[in-house]
């Protein structure tokens, strides 16, 4: 029975997302695009300096932020944002600067509340909890320090590196107790009797979510956000086959290698095989979810094949 039920709730959905456009249906999200051409881990990297993810002549470095020690006073490392819920933060963050053109970011209402507009799901307590979850990888992305380089080739042959280092909050307020109530910054003020927590970002981070984005649809994100990998792959996807123009959104068929693919995603899978095991059926998951693109396995890789449709049928 639960079988049926979760095959009619999935078909369900898929018609609902190809006969309403996310735009319409106001599940539009996004991400930018260099957290879509370098991804955050998908595990804890562990006690590391710095962790970096490549992508042909771009790479990601990740520097996890520290914060004081309660009992020694003593700067202590944070951790590095990982797994699904640093993404679902990304995607709202996106969201938000996009709609508001405005660096200041402002957690509205209860905890549980904010979580559903995330993407995080229900509020729940205990040591795996989503409650200390969230707010331990809301902080290590808040506290974090990204570094983008790109080399390149210069006309006369000779080579260098376009890099931009990237804070994420230049400042904030946030309070770390279930259901945000505490006494709000001074500075701050209350709507509707409703405490308002608040963040910042820099400069640069604003950029490089406002600069060049990847339109997605939160309904697709909900359905996979189990899995880091997924979410990773989907926006990739889009990214792949779709780039914004007035009218039409489709990019070329194009070719990618197992190989490139590994190395983009893969890197703590360590067997190309067991790597291929994993994101066969994820792949066919998307593709049950959107009828925006087309995927055939060849030789080597995947031929990856956009469907021309407007943009707002992302």
């Amino acid at each position: 029975m639960k079988d049926i039920q979760a095959l009619n709730r999935h078909l369900d959905l898929v018609e609902d997302i190809y006969h309403n456009p996310a735009s319409q249906a106001k599940t539009l999200t996004f991400m930018a695009r260099p957290f879509v051409q370098a991804t955050l881990p998908h595990r804890d990297p562990g006690n590391i300096n710095v962790w970096q993810r490549r992508n042909g002549r771009l790479t990601l470095k990740l520097q996890a932020g520290f914060e004081e020690d309660p009992r020694s006073g003593d700067p202590k490392c944070i951790g590095f944002p990982f797994g699904t819920i640093p993404r679902l933060l990304l995607f709202w963050m996106t969201a938000e600067v996009i709609r508001s053109n405005n660096k200041i970011i402002e957690f509205n209402g209860s905890l549980s509340s904010f979580l559903n507009d995330v993407g995080i799901g229900s509020l729940t307590g205990g040591k795996n909890g989503s409650i200390l979850r969230f707010k331990d990888q809301l902080k290590r992305l808040l506290f974090s320090t990204f570094t983008i380089d790109e080399k390149v080739q210069n006309a006369d042959g000779s080579h260098g590196i376009n890099f931009m280092n990237i804070g994420v909050a230049s400042r904030g307020y946030i309070e770390w107790i279930p259901g945000w109530q505490t006494k709000i910054d001074n500075q701050r003020e209350s709507v509707r009797n409703k405490e308002i927590y608040w963040i910042e970002l820099t400069e640069n981070f604003f950029k490089t979510l406002t600069n060049s984005v990847v339109p997605l649809d939160m309904r697709i994100i909900q359905e996979i956000k189990q899995s880091p990998l997924a979410l990773d792959l989907y926006a990739w996807l889009v990214h792949r086959t779709y780039e914004n123009t007035e009218k039409q959104i489709s990019k070329s068929e194009s070719f990618v290698s197992w190989r490139l693919l590994h190395d983009q995603f893969g890197s703590s899978y360590n067997d190309m095989k067991n790597f291929k095991k994993k994101v066969k059926p994820i792949l066919k998951q998307i593709l049950s979810l959107t009828r925006n693109m087309s995927i055939e396995e060849v030789n080597g890789g995947i031929k990856i094949k956009p469907k021309l449709r407007v943009l707002n049928s992302i």
